[in-house]
């Protein structure tokens, strides 16, 4: 399986190169909810050097539409679907020596509190890419690799949290830890934001930790499967039908890293976009002996 390598010596200097007065991103709730969920992962970012390939690809896979027009550096592009915002790509000036740039998704992670996340991800062997800073709309973030060396952003948005719904079809559904030392990343996870863990054993008897807060579950974490994949956030989008999307990934100049025959269930597919970023599509809802497991544990 491709590992797409971390981009994480040029974030600092690409993705914020143009002052935050210039750089305009959109809120992470358009409408403010007064609602705050720390641990809950609000939004994603694409990064990537070549933004009109994953346009094409994502709007016609998902139906995805895409505004620049409200950011005057053109470093920034949101999606929205069904006219909602739901995520932004961040556009990465190719490299002057010509190597092509590994994209990929980067999700943010809601916390209260900004610098005491960081504080404790400088003391625990982390990579700090972009300490913390304050941008128009989005409010207060900063991006850091995990001891493991997962990307990772954390905000605190001043318009608070979207509000915990049922997933939407081609919208974000999950995101999954994929980590070569479970133990320290729950451990390090846990004294960030506070996680609670649930341990469920997956069709083919593989430890599958999830997280969560007193209120739902955030997000999971697995043991890496193949040596050559590095730690990495793998962000999850419902579909109706994940074959058939499937079918249609080369033809859009995508790249199927894992399809359903290979996976337990054939309920999910891991793809990688035209840019190399990688992200996972999985049948909503999921099936009814995977849903009733799901809610014995409630």
């Amino acid at each position: 399986m491709k590992y797409l390598t971390l981009i994480v010596l040029f974030i600092s200097g690409v993705f914020f190169s143009c002052s935050q007065k210039e750089m305009t991103v959109p809120p992470v709730t358009k409408i403010p909810t007064g609602e705050y969920h720390t641990g809950k992962i609000v939004w994603h970012d694409l990064l990537t050097d070549d933004v009109e390939s994953v346009k094409k690809f994502y709007g016609e896979l998902f139906g995805w539409e895409f505004d620049k027009s409200g950011d005057k550096s053109g470093v920034y592009t949101t999606i929205l679907l069904n006219g909602e915002a739901i995520g932004g790509i961040v556009f990465l000036e190719k490299r002057e020596d010509g190597v092509k740039y590994d994209s990929q998704w980067m999700e943010y992670i809601s916390t209260r509190d900004v610098d005491k996340v960081v504080s404790f991800a400088s003391q625990s062997n982390c990579k700090i890419i972009r300490e913390p800073f304050d941008i128009m709309n989005r409010g207060r973030l900063a991006i850091f690799t995990d001891p493991q060396g997962a990307l990772i952003a954390v905000v605190n948005s001043p318009t608070g949290d979207p509000i915990d719904k049922e997933p939407d079809y081609n919208n974000w559904l999950w995101n999954e830890l994929l980590t070569d030392n479970i133990n320290e990343s729950l451990a390090f996870y846990k004294e960030l934001f506070g996680y609670e863990t649930e341990l469920f054993k997956t069709q083919t008897e593989e430890d599958y930790y999830v997280l969560r807060d007193k209120e739902k579950r955030r997000a999971g974490v697995i043991q890496i499967p193949f040596d050559e994949v590095k730690p990495n956030w793998l962000p999850f989008i419902a579909v109706n039908d994940p074959v058939d999307v499937e079918n249609k990934v080369e033809g859009l100049g995508g790249t199927i890293i894992l399809g359903a025959e290979g996976i337990a269930g054939k309920n999910s597919v891991v793809i990688a976009d035209p840019s190399g970023a990688v992200f996972a599509v999985t049948k909503w809802p999921l099936p009814k002996e995977i849903m009733d497991k799901l809610n014995e544990k409630n």
